[in-house]
Order: C-alpha cells, then sequence, then structure tokens
C-alpha cells in the first residue's frame, strides 16, 4: 500500500488494486476519512463531517452517484442521491427509569433517497437507538417495524451490561434473551472475555456454551498432544501451536475454574481451536480425537491443509508408527498451495494424492494439479498486473529421478482489456475447442453485453446478452431507460443482442424499482406486445408483502401470493394466495418458538409438521403429520454431536456410525441391511454397498458400487452389480461417450455438441463379438438441430412465446415409442399439465409457487387426484395422499437420505439408492432379497421401458424428483426434463446457469445436477474438491486460488436479486441472513449437526447487523463499487469439516463479482 500527501490537509492511502482512500484534516490535527474510489467509474463514496467543540463528527455517507446527478451534500439532497444520516442526540433525555437519547450520541440513522410514492426526495428513518444514563446503548429497532395494539410497540433488540460496562444480555425481538458471562485467565486481569453463553432452551432447560482459554497443549490433562514429538507425526515442517481455546457444547459443562487457571478434567466434548504465535489457526480439534492442519508461509499464505480424515489414514499407513514415515505419507495427503517468492501469487494447488482413473483408461497413483500463469500477453509497460491468464488442470506424478509426469491436460484462458483490467474473454480448450465466452463494457466499465461461445466474433445474435442500464439524462435508443436519475446505475432492461432467423422473438425483460432499489415490476415483452408482468409490492419497511404474475393467454393463472408478518418477531407467518377479490383461498401458517425455531407448519390442505428440539437445539422429535422421527445423539460413541440414530414411528431404529471427517461410512436398517459407503482422500464418495447378514445365501450383498474418479473430478468408471459403464469427456468436460454394460453385453453411445453445447447427435453401437463394447458399426443414430435461440427444431417440436415448449416427439422422452408429448404451463413455467397419448396429469400449485400442491392422473383409466403434503417450505412433500381416500405414500429418510418409501396399505420397501443419488432397487419390508431392479442410463431413462413413467422416483429419486409422469419426463424443481434428450424444456431463469438455455448442466449428467431447475444454488456433495477463487480487489482480480476439500455451497445472485436485498440498512442482514442459510443448509443434511453456538451465532448475526450502520454502508458501497457493472455477485461457503461446526471459524466465505 502506498501513503502520499496530494498537499498540506490531504493525504490519500492506495492499494496495487487500486482502491484509495483520502483523509482530510477537517480541523487542526483532525484527520477524518472523506472519501473512497477504486478504478471504477463511478465508485467514490463520500463522507461529510460536523465540525464543533475541536471534534469532526460524521453526519452524512453519500454514495457514488452517476454524472448528471445534482447536488447530494445539500439539506435535500437532489433526485437519485442516496445519502445515510446519522441524527445525533443534542441533550441526554434517559433517566434512571425511562431509556432515551444520550448526548451526543447516534439516536437515529435515516436514508434519504428517492420515494416514488410521493414523487419526491425525504427521508426516512430506519433505526432508532435508545441509551440509559451511563450512555451504553440498550434497544435498537427499526421505526417502520412499529405497530399498534393499545400503544405503540417495537421490535426492539435489547441490551443489558454488568457492573463492568461489559455487554452481559442481548434480547431480540419477543426471543429468549442470551446471557453473556466473562472471565479473567491468570496473568490477564481484563474482564471482557466471554465465558459462558446461556439461552433457555424451554422446555429441554437452560443451554450454556462455554468457552475455555490457554487449554494446555500437551500433557494429561490436555485435549490432544500437541507437543514436538507428536505433532511430527504428521509434519514434516513445523508449525506447533502456542496456543489453545476450547468450546463446550451445551450437552457438557466443564469444571474448573479459569480465573485461578483450573483446567477442566475432562475435554470429551470441547471443540479445540490451536494458533500460532501470529494468531492463525494450525490446528482444530473436533470432539472424538479428529485433528487437522493448516501451515503457513512467512506471508501467511495457507501452502498446506490435511483433513482429519486423510491424518487418521496418514498415521494408519505406518506399521511401525515411525514418525517420519507418518509424516511423509501426511504431506502426501494435504492439499497444497505454491506461491511466487514474493508470496502474491498463487502460481500451483495440488490436490492430495490419490488413485486417478486417466483418459486412456489407466490407473495412476498421483496428484492433481492446477497451474496459474499471470499477465501473459500483457502490454510492456512495466506494470505488474497479476492476472490469472491461464488455468491449466491435469494429472501428476513426481517420478524418482525428479521428473514429473502429467497427464489429462485441461487448458482455460482469460484475456483482460489491460487498460481496465477487466476480462474480456474466457476460452476453453484454446487449442481445440476454443469455447470462447466474450465480455463486454461500456466507458463505466458495465457489463454491457455477454456473448457465450456459440455467438462466435459478434455480438448481435441471441447467443448474446445486452445489458441497458438506467441514466439521468435522456436515452435516445432506449427512451424508458433514460431520465431516471433515482435508478441510474441500475439495470434497466435485459435483451438478447438479436432475434432468431425462425420462430418466436426472445423477449427483453425491463425492469423498475422500489425507494430501496428492490425489483418492483419486471415486464418481458416483444415487439409483439408484453408478454408477461411480475409485480412485488413491499410494505413500510421494504419487506416483500404480495407478488402477482400475470401473463395473459400464456399459461394458467397465478393468484396473488401474499406473504403475512407476526408484528412482535417480524418473522413471516403465513403465506396466502388470493382471489381477484383479495380473498384469501389458501395459506401456509408457520409458528415460531421464542428461540426463533420452526415448530409447526401447517400446509394449505390442513396437514400440520411439527418439531422439537433438544438442549443443543437438535431436532428431537419431528411429526410430519402421518408418522414421527426421534433423534438420539448418543454422544458416548459420537462426541460431535451428530445424530447416531433415527426411531421411524413407520419402520423402527436407524444407525449410524462416522469416520473422521464426518461423513457416514455405515448405516444400519431396522432389517438388518448394512449400507456401507466409502471416501477416496478428496472427500468423494466411491464405494457403496447394501449387504444383508443372514441372508441364507452365500452371498449377502444386496447392491454394490465402485467408482472411480478422473484428474477432472469426474467419475470415469462406475461398476455395480447391476451393471458398469465407461465413461469419456471432451476438454470441455462434456460426456462424449459411455460404454455400458449389462449382463455381459456393451452397449456404446457416443455423444456430440455444438458450441452452444446442445447435444447435436447420438450414435448407438452394439455389443460386439462376445458382448464386448466395439464403435465400428452403429446400431443407430439420432440427430437433433436447432435454432439460434437454443430450440430444438426437429420435427415435432413447437414452443410458445415464452420459450416453453409445447410439443415434442416421443422418441426424446423416456417412452421413445410413445406418441408426442404436449405440455402447458403456469404464468410462471411451472408445469401445468403433461399429455402423452392417453395419459394426461393436470398440476396445480402450492401457495409456495415453486412447487405443486396436487395433480390430477388417469393413468389408470379413471382420474384420480394426488395431494401432495409438505413439511417446509422446500418442494419435496413429506407424504403424498393418493386420492383413494386409504392410500398415502410417504418418503422415509435414513441418516443420510432417502431409505424407503411407505404406503399404507403395502408398508414399506425399502430401496437402493446409487452414488449418483438414484433410486435402482427395492426390497420388501420384511425377507430377503431384492424385488425389482430399475436402473437408469446417464441421462435417466429407464433400463426398463416398463418403469419408464410410472415409478415415482428413478433417476435423482433421492432428491424426490419425480418421474411418474407421461413420456416419463422428470419434474425437476422449476423445469420439466426430458431423460431422451437430456435438456430441459423451458429456458433457465438464470442467466448462466447452465450453458445454455434448456441444456442440462453443461453436457454431463453423470456429475452434475440441477434438481432446482434454476442453477441458482448448488451444493457440491460428489465432487467434494472443487475448484473456487476468492477474488480480492477489483472484480474478477484473482490472486489466491486454491483446492478446499468441503462441502461447497455457492449462491449465483443476478443484480435483481441483489439490488433487491441491497438497502441500505438491510444489506449486511442479508449477508448475515445467507450464513445463517448456510447453517440451515447444513442442518438439512440429516447426519450433520449444527451445534447450538453455531446457531447461537447465527441468530446474533442480525443483532451485530442493527448496531452496525456503518458496516452496511461499506457493504452497499462494496457492491456498488465493485460489482454493479458485474450484474450481481457469486457468494460462496465452504464448510471446513462434513460435519457440524464447533464455531464460525469452520466456515469459510467468499464473494466476487458474477
Amino acid at each position: 500500500m502506498t501513503l502520499a500527501a496530494v498537499d498540506a490537509d490531504h493525504y490519500r492511502l492506495s492499494d496495487d488494486d487500486g482502491t484509495v482512500v483520502e483523509f482530510t484534516q477537517v480541523i487542526a490535527g483532525k484527520w477524518v476519512m472523506s472519501r473512497t474510489w477504486t478504478a471504477q467509474s463511478p465508485s467514490t463514496t463520500t463522507y461529510l463531517y460536523e465540525t464543533a467543540d475541536d471534534r469532526a463528527i460524521l453526519k452524512r455517507v453519500i454514495a457514488p452517484t452517476e454524472s448528471g446527478i445534482g447536488d447530494c451534500t445539500a439539506a435535500v439532497p437532489a433526485r437519485g442521491c442516496r445519502v445515510l444520516e446519522y441524527d445525533y442526540a443534542v441533550m441526554t433525555t434517559a433517566t434512571a427509569t425511562i431509556l432515551g437519547d444520550f448526548a451526543e450520541r447516534v439516536r437515529a440513522v435515516k436514508v434519504w433517497s428517492w420515494d416514488p410514492a410521493a414523487g419526491n426526495v425525504n427521508a426516512i428513518e430506519v433505526t432508532h437507538y435508545a441509551y440509559d444514563t451511563l450512555g451504553h446503548l440498550r434497544e435498537v429497532w427499526d421505526p417502520r417495524l412499529d405497530w399498534m395494539d393499545e400503544g405503540v410497540h417495537q421490535v426492539k433488540v435489547k441490551y443489558s451490561y454488568n457492573t463492568d460496562g461489559i455487554l452481559a444480555k442481548i434480547t431480540p425481538g419477543a426471543q429468549e434473551p442470551w446471557n453473556l458471562s466473562y472471565t479473567t485467565v491468570p496473568g490477564d486481569a481484563n474482564k471482557g472475555r466471554l465465558a459462558n453463553v446461556t439461552r433457555s432452551a424451554l422446555t429441554a432447560g437452560t443451554s450454556q456454551t462455554t468457552v475455555v482459554y490457554g487449554a494446555p497443549l500437551s500433557g494429561s490433562g490436555a485435549p490432544f498432544d500437541m507437543s514436538a514429538a507428536n505433532v511430527s507425526r504428521w509434519s514434516t515442517q513445523l508449525q506447533l501451536p502456542t496456543d489453545a481455546t476450547a468450546v463446550f457444547p451445551p450437552t457438557q459443562i466443564p469444571d474448573g475454574h479459569q480465573a485461578t487457571g483450573v483446567m477442566p478434567s475432562s475435554w470429551t466434548k470441547a471443540s479445540v481451536t490451536y494458533m500460532d504465535a501470529n494468531g492463525r489457526v494450525v490446528n482444530r480439534l473436533s470432539p472424538g480425537g479428529h485433528l487437522d492442519a493448516t501451515w503457513y508461509d512467512v506471508y501467511g499464505n495457507v501452502v498446506q491443509e490435511l483433513t482429519e480424515g486423510n491424518r487418521v489414514r496418514a498415521l494408519g499407513y505406518s506399521a511401525t508408527d515411525d514418525p517420519g514415515t507418518e509424516a511423509v505419507y501426511a504431506f502426501g495427503l494435504s492439499t497444497l498451495t505454491r506461491y511466487s517468492p514474493d508470496g502474491r501469487r498463487s502460481t500451483a494447488a495440488l490436490q492430495p494424492w490419490r488413485l486417478i482413473r486417466l483418459d486412456s483408461g489407466a490407473l495412476m497413483s498421483g496428484r492433481v494439479e492446477t497451474k496459474y500463469s499471470y499477465d501473459e500477453g500483457a502490454p510492456a509497460t512495466g506494470d505488474v498486473f497479476d492476472l490469472v491468464t491461464s488455468e491449466l488442470t491435469q494429472g501428476v506424478r513426481p517420478m524418482p529421478d525428479g521428473t514429473v509426469l502429467t497427464y489429462d491436460h485441461r487448458l482455460e484462458t482469460t484475456e483482460y482489456d489491460w487498460a481496465t483490467e477487466r476480462p474480456t474473454k474466457s476460452i476453453v480448450d484454446p487449442g481445440g475447442l476454443a469455447l470462447a465466452t466474450r465480455t463486454g463494457y461500456d466507458s463505466q466499465q458495465r457489463v454491457v453485453t455477454q456473448t457465450n461461445p456459440a455467438g462466435g466474433s459478434v455480438d448481435t445474435s441471441p447467443s448474446t446478452r445486452v445489458t441497458v442500464y438506467y441514466s439521468v439524462g435522456a436515452d435516445a435508443t432506449y427512451p424508458q431507460c433514460g431520465g431516471r436519475p433515482e435508478w441510474a446505475g441500475l439495470v434497466c432492461l435485459t435483451k438478447p443482442g438479436g432475434q432468431p432467423g425462425t420462430g418466436a422473438q426472445l423477449p427483453t425483460t425491463t425492469t423498475t424499482y422500489d425507494r430501496y432499489q428492490q425489483t418492483a415490476v419486471a415486464t418481458e415483452s416483444t415487439t409483439a406486445g408484453t408478454l408477461r408482468t411480475t409485480t412485488v409490492t413491499y410494505d413500510s419497511a421494504g419487506r416483500a408483502s404480495r407478488a402477482t404474475v400475470s401473463a395473459p393467454g400464456l399459461g394458467e393463472p397465478l393468484q396473488t401470493r401474499q406473504t403475512v408478518y407476526d408484528q412482535a418477531t417480524g418473522q413471516a407467518v403465513k403465506t396466502q394466495t388470493l382471489d381477484g377479490s383479495n380473498n384469501v383461498t389458501a395459506e401456509i401458517v408457520r409458528s415460531y418458538d421464542t428461540l426463533g425455531r420452526l415448530t409447526s407448519y401447517q400446509d394449505a390442505d390442513n396437514n400440520t409438521s411439527t418439531t422439537t428440539y433438544d438442549i443443543a437445539g437438535r431436532p428431537l422429535v419431528v411429526n410430519d403429520g402421518k408418522a414421527t422421527r426421534t433423534y438420539t445423539y448418543n454422544e458416548t460413541l459420537e462426541p460431535r454431536g451428530l445424530a447416531t440414530s433415527v426411531v421411524d414411528s413407520n419402520v423402527g431404529q436407524l444407525t449410524g456410525v462416522y469416520d473422521a471427517d464426518g461423513n457416514l461410512v455405515t448405516q444400519t436398517w431396522p432389517n438388518g441391511v448394512n449400507v456401507t459407503t466409502t471416501y477416496d482422500e478428496t472427500g468423494a464418495a466411491v464405494g457403496l454397498t447394501y449387504v444383508q447378514p443372514g441372508c441364507g445365501l452365500p452371498d449377502c450383498t444386496l447392491y454394490s458400487e465402485t467408482n472411480t474418479i478422473g484428474v477432472h473430478g469426474q467419475v470415469m468408471t462406475r461398476v455395480s452389480s447391476l451393471s458398469s459403464q465407461t465413461y469419456s469427456y471432451d476438454k470441455a468436460g462434456r460426456l462424449a461417450k459411455v460404454a455400458d454394460r449389462v449382463g455381459g453385453q456393451c452397449a456404446t453411445r457416443v455423444y456430440s455438441f455444438d458450441t452452444a453445447t446442445n447435444r447435436t447427435g447420438q450414435t448407438n453401437y452394439g455389443p460386439g463379438g462376445g458382448g464386448a463394447c466395439q464403435t465400428t458399426t452403429a446400431s443407430g443414430a439420432t440427430t437433433w438441430s436447432y435454432d439460434t435461440a437454443d430450440r430444438a427444431i426437429n420435427n415435432g417440436y413447437t414452443y410458445d412465446t415464452l420459450g416453453r415448449t409445447l410439443t415434442m416427439p416421443g422418441t426424446d422422452t423416456a417412452i421413445p415409442g410413445g406418441g408426442t408429448n404436449t405440455m402447458t404451463y403456469h404464468a410462471n413455467d411451472m408445469a401445468r399439465s403433461i399429455n402423452q397419448d392417453t395419459r394426461t396429469t393436470v398440476y396445480t400449485l402450492d401457495v409456495v409457487a415453486n412447487r405443486f400442491r396436487s395433480w390430477t392422473d388417469n393413468k389408470t383409466g379413471a382420474i384420480v387426484t394426488k395431494t401432495n403434503h409438505y413439511g417446509d417450505d422446500g418442494d419435496n412433500p413429506v407424504w403424498t395422499d393418493e386420492g383413494d381416500g386409504v392410500n398415502y405414500t410417504r418418503a422415509i429418510a435414513g441418516l443420510n437420505g432417502m431409505a424407503a418409501m411407505h404406503t399404507a396399505t403395502a408398508g414399506e420397501c425399502w430401496v437402493i439408492v446409487n452414488l449418483h443419488g438414484d433410486v435402482v432397487a427395492g426390497m420388501p419390508e420384511t425377507g430377503t432379497g431384492l424385488t425389482y431392479v430399475s436402473e437408469q442410463t446417464e441421462g435417466g431413462t429407464p433400463r426398463n421401458p416398463a418403469d419408464a413413467g410410472s415409478r415415482r422416483y428413478g433417476w435423482l429419486g433421492a432428491s424426490q424428483r419425480a418421474s411418474g409422469t407421461p413420456g416419463g419426463l422428470i419434474l425437476m424443481g422449476s423445469r420439466l426434463y426430458a431423460p431422451g434428450s437430456g435438456r430441459f424444456l423451458s429456458v433457465d431463469r438464470i442467466w448462466g446457469g447452465n450453458c445454455n438455455a434448456y441444456e442440462y448442466v453443461c453436457g454431463d449428467g453423470v456429475n452434475n445436477d440441477d434438481i432446482s431447475g434454476d442453477m441458482g444454488c448448488r451444493i457440491d456433495s460428489k465432487r467434494r474438491w472443487t475448484e473456487v477463487k476468492r477474488h480480492w480487489g477489483l472484480p474478477w482480480r484473482s490472486t489466491y486460488k486454491k483446492y478446499l476439500a468441503r462441502v461447497n455451497f455457492t449462491c449465483f445472485l443476478t443484480h435483481n436479486d441483489v439490488t433487491t436485498g441491497l438497502t441500505v440498512m438491510g444489506i449486511l442482514a442479508a449477508f448475515f441472513r445467507l450464513i445463517s442459510a448456510f447453517i440451515g443448509l447444513l442442518a438439512n443434511f440429516p447426519h450433520i449437526v449444527v451445534t447450538a453456538l453455531g446457531k447461537t451465532l447465527g441468530a446474533l448475526f442480525n443483532v451485530i447487523g442493527n448496531a452496525l450502520g456503518m458496516a452496511v454502508l461499506v457493504l452497499g458501497a462494496a457492491y456498488i463499487l465493485r460489482c454493479k457493472a458485474q450484474n450481481g455477485v457469486r457468494i460462496s461457503f465452504k464448510a471446513e469439516a462434513q460435519y457440524p461446526p464447533p464455531l464460525l471459524y469452520v466456515a469459510k466465505t467468499g464473494w466476487g463479482c458474477a
């Protein structure tokens, strides 16, 4: 960083990324931060101060504004200004009995912005603060949430303090308080060390989380032996911890006395963080003795990481427990990151040593390496840009003579505008496929064109998306986007770069906003007129209250959706549908306890699901209206607090055992079946067996599967007891060939793609001599043609003006011998009906409009209505009424996904789920062996034609993606998926969610899935090693790359998604909600338990957000400065363990511009 004087009253601090902070001397000797900006325009945030009594008080903060907007420093800012104003108390009004203002402290925060309803710029108070007579902050609330009930009430967060003036209690609105207590430690008399956090657990008692400082590093009383002698067993370069801090969950209250230095006598359930002399985390110990390790270089870069499981592997390899040998093994099983000599650039990342299946079919023991090159093609000006220009991923195997063998290279390059450092072109496989994605910018460095590979070198085809922004002045080309200073810089419209030569036009989407820059109206239109209008209405607090979708003549109309909030807590307690007269036609009702947890969920058809919790906040009993599930957490067997068993009232007890990484490795069903999963060194599941001991046969294996993984994390071979496959991929990672062996006979399918990743051909080859695989004589072939909008135009395809497939040939369904499939839709693109031949299903949307409430099916000849019942807002039903007045079907989960299906009349059918998540077989409630086998091919087509369209859950059935439809189409979240063509039947809602608007997961359904149909958020649980970029500084500047071996959660948020949550006082809370969502996401994995402290800290995020107005502004400004031109953000959470995090340090977060 560089500090330079501008003049006597101004200094500027700048970094290599172009971020500048200017400091101004407003009073003699008083320097304040006055402006910040980046290389992007507009990016200047201005800070205004009030000077009095030799002090400078921050009064206003002005967000970056577009050129041409008037005076934002005026008493009433000009239209288009967004200003945060701090209102300070003139005098103290607080008394001994009444809270109030405290002189010269912030009493309120106001937002100045354009108010569309009033037609002028005005201020609205968004946060109010109250103090006691000592000046302690005691209450915070949002006045917009005030409500009347025999007086005015507020949704307040309250604080109280101990006699030392340290925060002692935090009480969220209408919830139980958190009580904080503190301790001193020997040698440090400061009283601010948090010792305990307690909170009522309601009927479960009182929950207490305890922090213990200075845990011993070695010796008989230590949680773990971290002596040099023991650490050397897994470390070739000793970086010993110097300090340890332990956190005890509510299920263990430690003894000892911190103030006097008496340590607890037991650390059984404690999670311990070990730090070095620089305060960096070097080890983390989870209960049960599971330890990971992290190493750093002299610059503080992480250079080596060893997971808990791989440390166990390393120590188990040496039969003699030789430390040197174990440490070498540990190094081989570590993730490595290499840097340039100055520590600035990550030059290579290497995965742990593992068995790799090469493209040639050979097995190699080695690592996967990704090498990064920088600044290739940069101008010879002497400037250092530190921009990654090529990424080469390959398998590597060092040889004894010092040479390194490399295999299966894949290269991706990036080109830049060196003047602005913006990426302009990304090329996959530049020497071969050369799939180039291009990005264009305007003079303010905002993204204005995005062109997919099919667009080539022009921006005038449907392969380009054009983005137009609102402007201050008139816009002659797009008049609707001009003269709107209040929205200047926000996206006005997105449109295709050009229209297809045939078929319906692609629509333009125009967006308007409310005062908080949240989407108010989104209109999709063509030259023929408006196609669809989506309108969102917000309450006075900026919360979405109503949403309507109108598409006259284009699908089944939707009723208005309304959200009702509890006045006392602010929680969304009801979601309703309203008819044209605003009468409630159906509703979902949610109930929460005073800890903010969902305890009751009543669906639209009055089925109520309930949940109770234990003292650690873990689900204890879940009742879905038909059966109960009772969880046990045996912390003697599994001290990490993972669920060790669940008793389902339909089937009995299922038990589980976990490995060091928290993966469920063994599950035992009530009928004695053992399900065993094995994982490789990278955390990928590679083996699976279902065994029924005592079956009376020599081999009691019901099902087995073994996968081998290639250099690029893709399954190369899959061998199961039902079939085996060998997969080949092209340089873009698309599935190119499958050799499929069933019953000793090999069928080979070869796929081809165009530059848009549309599947253009499938050539089938029957078995050769002796059933062998062959690709010499084809037995048949299918070809597909597409228009420039990626719509299939083979005979039989028709579309509506929203791009939804209305008819398709039966050959592209799961029933190729059937007739034409016909589909209709709801106004929001959800399926309304599906027909093939004489069978028709008709779907009714739920109150939550991205799932189905019920459907009718005439498969049996009579029309039967089936009704889904839900236990939360997700789209997986907890049970389904089969419509005959007697029968219902209920999916039964084990500890890690679907285990059985229960029907009221037939009892249980235990299901066999493969590693892909497909239901491939079933076995009876009692007895031995399999009752049926129903495998699917790589695209989801059942091998047995009789299963197509008849079995509800097959391909991706563990995720309850229903396929019991006419033509065997799969209800894939928000869209329909056709197994025969491997495509969606309507347009992707998220630009770039897949490789084009219709294709499925960039041509690789073996390793990827899109169960939501949106691809907005994905969990990578099959490829635990996922390449991620951590962006620092300017958008797209990647100066640190690594591989993380964990479950990944990545949300791709469009600009509209971001601006919906980007209010001046809400962006930080939105960010915190994303982290809370991540914790909730972990809780959705049955074998993952989020600890009480994690939940406590998660809940604290909103409290902290209310108190950090400045931080809110900074985060909002960060998006404005760095990402508005990038049309959204990518927010990633990396769980550093695949089991419950004892503390927030187990979650890594990163964000970058999308």
